[in-house]
């Protein structure tokens, strides 16, 4: 799950599938990194088998009931993707999350007791903060809790923590929200050493998924300090997701306004 040579590594596995040779993907539990990213991939490696590997298919092993664009990405899987997708949700009745993955033999094998020998086994393990952050004192278990006006650490005094490693609540761990939480942060950091008041930011996150080519969805919302359960959250506002049964000219525009999100991220993340 990890960008770079990891993605280039899977990349040149499918390509190097005989047809006919089955891919297995393994999706954690909530929270992880890119909420709908998993999906993503699933349709990037299905797209892929559908166009140069016709008789492959992709098993996915989810240890989730449910997940992020659930309704537009069931209708590719169901549609672009028929008899190529295969997803096994866990529910009260299956357990489909996996628990054991021999690198020697290849076998995968779910907690229900069922055993793929996949060519190609695509294992996307449950997160956590990472090292630095526990050694630096700011976790709580597995993330690390923030306040929500201004991401600032509730454990240590005058470190923040944006992005993944955060507990924003409502807010999903995505790039689009560590830029924004970023600058949040930054307008806190001005406000306490100048002593001059900044107006509350806004928070606001979007994701883009391509189910193929020219067919994009995407989810967001803005998000606000409030309360979850009587504790201090980030709260989801003016919320908007992808339909199924959406229009091909819509998917065409959500899919170049992806690219055109990312253009205007990276440029504004480096400074260029």
């Amino acid at each position: 799950w990890q960008g770079g040579p990891q993605t280039q590594l899977l990349r040149k596995k499918l390509e190097a599938l005989n047809n006919g040779e089955t891919v297995v993907m393994a999706i954690p539990k909530n929270p992880y990194r890119c909420p709908p990213g998993p999906y993503e991939r699933a349709c990037m490696i299905a797209h892929y088998l559908k166009t140069h590997k016709k008789k492959s298919k992709l098993i996915l092993l989810d240890a989730k009931t449910s997940f992020s664009k659930q309704p537009a990405f069931m209708e590719a899987f169901n549609g672009i993707y028929k008899d190529i997708i295969e997803l096994n949700l866990t529910d009260e009745l299956t357990n489909n999350a996996v628990v054991r993955v021999d690198v020697k033999t290849g076998e995968v094998e779910t907690k229900e007791g069922r055993i793929e020998r996949p060519a190609l086994a695509n294992i996307i393990p449950q997160q956590r903060a990472g090292d630095i952050a526990k050694k630096a004192g700011c976790t709580e278990g597995d993330w690390c809790p923030v306040k929500p006006e201004n991401m600032a650490s509730t454990k240590v005094p005058d470190i923040y923590v944006l992005g993944d490693a955060s507990t924003a609540t409502q807010m999903p761990k995505s790039a689009y929200s560590a830029n924004s939480q970023a600058k949040v942060a930054a307008n806190h950091i001005v406000e306490t050493l100048s002593g001059k008041k900044v107006d509350r930011d806004t928070y606001v996150n979007t994701c883009w998924s391509a189910l193929a080519p020219q067919n994009s969805i995407k989810i967001g919302a803005r998000y606000t300090p409030g309360e979850l359960n009587g504790k201090p959250a980030l709260v989801a506002k003016d919320s908007f997701v992808s339909k199924p049964g959406e229009p091909e000219k819509l998917r065409k525009y959500t899919y170049n306004e992806s690219f055109g999100w990312y253009a205007t991220i990276t440029d504004d993340i480096f400074a260029k």
